[in-house]
């Protein structure tokens, strides 16, 4: 599958390479993340609560789900968005699949029904395919993006004053 929404332009060699960096390193990066959470009790900051994807992170959502473009039409085990809600398949899944890894995660630290406590995630395992997953989860994501960008600027601009 694609990790990034646009890389017509990228040599075969530079996506391989991205692809790499996504799964290993930042993998390491989500891993090590999650120790220090875990080790010292840390709360997020600004959480979104039930309106965020999870407490922490969004990126590792859009990598999996890119991860997974056309695992929805594989001949023999297909692996569909709805089998998030699905324990079992979630468990054989997150080894290998960043998506089910922070699905896996959820389901150990959160409690309660799933679709109450991630209802962005729910919601979005309705869809039918991982590249629109993929694409909603990019769109989700712009308006952080674009306040962060915005509070920088301001925060800029307040600072040459």
């Amino acid at each position: 599958g694609k990790l990034v929404a646009d890389h017509t332009e990228l040599p075969p060699p530079m996506v391989a390479g991205l692809k790499d960096l996504v799964l290993v390193v930042f993998k390491d990066y989500l891993d090590l993340c999650r120790m220090i959470q875990s080790r010292y009790c840390l709360e997020p900051a600004g959480s979104k609560g039930v309106y965020g994807l999870d407490d922490y992170h969004h990126l590792p959502y859009i990598f999996g789900a890119s991860q997974l473009e056309g695992a929805e039409k594989q001949k023999e085990d297909p692996i569909l968005p709805k089998h998030i809600t699905d324990a079992n398949k979630v468990d054989a899944h997150r080894g290998r699949y960043m998506y089910f890894e922070m699905i896996g995660w959820i389901n150990e630290n959160k409690k309660g029904p799933f679709h109450e406590h991630s209802t962005i995630l729910y919601n979005i395992s309705g869809i039918d395919d991982w590249e629109r997953i993929t694409l909603s989860l990019i769109h989700i994501s712009e308006p952080t993006r674009l306040l962060s960008i915005s509070y920088a600027v301001f925060c800029l601009k307040k600072k040459k004053k």
